[in-house]
């Protein structure tokens, strides 16, 4: 099954926490919030939050996953060395995958320059 290399994403509560706690940006939309800080490494990095409490059924939480990875491989390039935690905020009806994506397509972008502006700022 080809997924992400381990790399490639968050791992443990430290590294989830580390982005949702001190996050560089945050967009929220009506399925997923977003935030983002910059990352450890080169390559961008994707932790993936669905709560069985929010999103009942396991396909529905498996539908917007799958939304979350292929609109994060669509921007890896955009994104680099930065790490990403979605949050699923509601289930995905069937006929607004396209819509989810899309607000992922407007997100991320905005994040990464979120990200980048932060990271040339002095401490």
């Amino acid at each position: 099954m080809p997924g992400h290399k381990r790399p490639d994403r968050l791992r443990g509560r430290a590294q989830f926490e580390a982005v949702l706690v001190h996050p560089a940006g945050i967009a929220r939309g009506r399925y997923f919030i977003v935030r983002v800080s910059r990352g450890t490494g080169p390559a961008a990095r994707l932790g993936i939050v669905a709560a069985r409490k929010v999103i009942r059924r396991a396909v529905d939480r498996s539908t917007s996953k799958r939304i979350v990875r292929e609109a994060f491989r669509g921007h890896t390039r955009d994104l680099a060395g930065i790490d990403i935690v979605v949050v699923c905020r509601a289930a995905v009806p069937r006929g607004r995958r396209r819509e989810a994506r899309q607000e992922l397509d407007r997100m991320l972008p905005q994040l990464a320059e979120a990200s980048a502006r932060q990271a040339c700022r002095p401490r």
